[in-house]
């Protein structure tokens, strides 16, 4: 009995640890069309504000990034920004410059 009831409770514990990850999108935001317009969403959810991400880029609703140097990217859908303010794909591969 005793192993039961501590099987269950690790089962559990785990279930609560990985609870609420999107193994997608993770932490970063990503550009979603919802609605018919661009929309950021992170953990599932849209913005409701402007973050200012680690590097001091701010990443609007709209899904505008303005750069510190003052520069404007715009995420396209299933691109991502982490929260150092490198722009990935959504499945966390990084984008290839063109030259």
């Amino acid at each position: 009995m005793k192993k039961i009831i501590f099987l269950t409770a690790s089962i559990f514990s785990l279930s609560m640890l990985t609870a609420g990850n999107d193994p997608v999108s993770g932490d970063k935001y990503c550009a979603k069309i919802k609605d018919g317009k661009l929309t950021v969403m992170y953990q599932g959810y849209p913005l409701t504000s402007s973050i200012t991400l680690n590097d001091g880029s701010i990443i609007k609703m709209d899904g505008s990034i303005i750069k510190k140097d003052g520069s404007t990217v715009l995420l396209r859908e299933h691109k991502c920004v982490d929260k150092d303010g490198k722009i990935v794909n959504e499945n966390g591969a990084k984008t290839m410059k063109r030259k």
